[in-house]
């Protein structure tokens, strides 16, 4: 039977993995639980990284004349330079992966709604920003695919994440080859994701393959992943959902995975399909999903704004 590359992810070690939060605590996420057999993890703490203990006083971003900076009000530590060497090592030794999904609102992890505070200890009113390891992960790897746990939670857009983290690690595979024919192999294959996307752009990578321009094959390859990479992106319809929770998920007895699906993911194995057949199957109103949502899914978006009718 093929193999085929599974994502290597990187992921916040608190999130189900260890107890490595400021307060000795870990985030219970069944996200993760479930997407483990499936990938392979790069655990990161970069609190704990830097030499914070476990438990450890809270860190917050101070916005002041000099820029942002990161800072732990109890002890006057100035964080910055620490954080910021931390990150560029250890973005810059690691191997090729596909993604990262990183706690939300962390000053060191968040992706995009970390506080910001004045230097008396006030919310700033510049609103969020990114963490610092997080900005770090934005600068180097924004064609990847990069979330947080909170978004993570809407299943739109966990629905876009996986779909562009297992098309990334397939492609990586793609590259490892060297081989043309596993390029051609990829795209059709995986035409009917990307059709889904767009049309016309699928067509333009079809004629990328085509490689009329007699392109060397690893430059090919690279600019065929970075033009999937930028057109598996959230849909308009995506976006909105932030702002309207999709409705709970219930159980079904039984739900066929669309032909189209069967056909675009061959490439990455009969267990991995199984993994994604709830986020595959048609959503509407009466036909949820195969696997009921986590309590704390429930939970998550039982606290936010109440369903669109």
């Amino acid at each position: 039977m093929t193999e085929y590359a599974r994502p290597r992810l990187v992921l916040s070690r608190c999130l189900e993995l260890e107890k490595v939060r400021y307060n000795g605590e870990k985030i219970a996420y069944d996200f993760v639980r479930q997407l483990e057999p499936f990938v392979d993890l790069v655990p990161v703490c970069p609190e704990v990284e830097i030499g914070l203990g476990v438990p450890r006083d809270p860190i917050r971003l101070i916005e002041g004349d000099d820029g942002v900076r990161l800072y732990q009000p109890s002890t006057g530590r100035d964080l910055t330079k620490e954080m910021e060497h931390f990150s560029d090592g250890f973005l810059s030794s690691l191997p090729p992966v596909d993604g990262f999904v990183l706690k939300n609102r962390s000053p060191s992890c968040g992706i995009s709604d970390v506080k910001l505070y004045t230097e008396q200890g006030n919310p700033s009113s510049s609103g969020k920003r990114p963490g610092m390891f997080g900005q770090a992960v934005l600068d180097r790897f924004s064609g990847l695919a990069v979330e947080d746990e909170g978004r993570l939670r809407n299943f739109r857009i966990r629905e876009h994440f996986l779909t562009k983290l297992f098309a990334l690690a397939a492609l990586r595979g793609v590259a490892e080859t060297g081989s043309m024919h596993q390029l051609i192999d990829f795209h059709a294959r995986y035409k009917f994701v990307l059709m889904a996307y767009d049309q016309t752009r699928m067509r333009e990578l079809g004629r990328l393959v085509a490689n009329g321009r007699g392109t060397a094959f690893q430059d090919l390859v690279a600019a065929y992943r970075e033009a999937v990479a930028r057109w598996i992106a959230l849909s308009s319809r995506a976006r909105a959902a932030e702002a309207c929770p999709a409705i709970p998920p219930k159980p079904i007895v039984a739900v066929a995975i669309p032909r189209w699906a069967r056909t675009a993911l061959a490439p990455v194995g009969s267990a991995t399909i199984a993994f994604l057949k709830p986020w595959l199957v048609p959503r509407t109103r009466r036909m949820h999903r195969l696997f009921p949502a986590s309590s704390s899914d429930v939970k998550s978006r039982a606290s936010g704004p109440t369903p669109c009718a």
